[in-house]
């Protein structure tokens, strides 16, 4: 059903708030080039970023090629609904560990330590390492998201949210590097994680639904419920409780983080 599928926006959102991320550890490394006076080092930053925009897009087409569009059946179906809740389930446990307190610490720490050295000895190779991992890394998390949605996206409307997004991305860049306007950017990071999850609320039920149409699982219709597919919501017994089930994981999860990062 395509209007079960998946849309550049939905593409375009999970890259944008991942790589939001990922920008502001470069901005970093730029600004702290900036202060230091070494102009030479931005070429390095630069380079690392293209390598891991590079090789985090290159895995994302790659996996994108290996659900066709024309290709069809039951064999699909199972496919996609088994794929589907196993990402969902890797972006809430791969997404906590990336976020906890200790993760950060030790990350931010990585970083200043790998900064200094380049400073101090004018070796700006670690710089390129250190703007690659930054950014690939933000790709790992972002791949976990796109293989949810790629069996039911086309290969143009994915290719238009990536690209859009890496437009919008690149926009913000040049805003906080040449602007002394200070952006909103931890509520514009809230905004944009709780668009994700909202997303892989979507994915869940589509991946539910479509193990459902297979009768791998079964299908417990709920009348006075409608159908929601945009939104990925399914009038049957099984569907509401895994999604409430994800809320569930969802707020249990922020509380963690929480208690975590106090």
């Amino acid at each position: 059903n395509p209007a079960a599928g998946y849309s550049a926006l939905d593409a375009m959102l999970i890259l944008l708030r991942e790589g939001l991320e990922a920008l502001l550890v470069v901005m970093a490394l730029v600004s702290a080039l900036r202060v230091a006076n070494r102009p030479q080092g931005y070429k390095w930053v630069g380079g690392g970023v293209i390598a891991g925009l590079v090789l985090s897009l290159v895995a994302a087409f790659a996996l994108q090629r290996l659900f066709p569009s024309s290709s069809s059946g039951t064999n699909r179906e199972i496919i996609e609904g088994a794929v589907g809740i196993v990402a969902v389930l890797m972006i809430l446990t791969i997404g906590a560990w990336l976020h906890s307190k200790s993760s950060l610490n030790a990350w931010q720490a990585y970083i200043k330590k790998h900064m200094n050295k380049a400073l101090t000895t004018g070796s700006f190779v670690s710089l390129f390492a250190l703007s690659f991992l930054s950014v690939f890394r933000e790709g790992a998390e972002t791949i976990l998201f796109y293989v949810g949605i790629l069996p039911n996206i086309s290969t143009e409307s994915f290719a238009l949210g990536v690209g859009i997004a890496v437009i919008l991305l690149a926009i913000l860049a040049v805003v906080i590097l040449k602007s002394s306007v200070k952006l909103p950017v931890p509520t514009m990071f809230k905004i944009l994680t709780w668009v994700l999850y909202i997303l892989g609320f979507k994915i869940l039920g589509v991946s539910v639904h479509a193990l459902q149409l297979t009768a791998v699982l079964p299908t417990t219709i709920i009348d006075i419920l409608p159908n929601i597919e945009w939104l990925g919501f399914y009038a049957t017994l099984q569907t509401i409780i895994a999604q409430l089930v994800y809320i569930a994981l969802i707020l249990l999860l922020q509380r963690w983080l929480k208690r975590q990062n106090a």
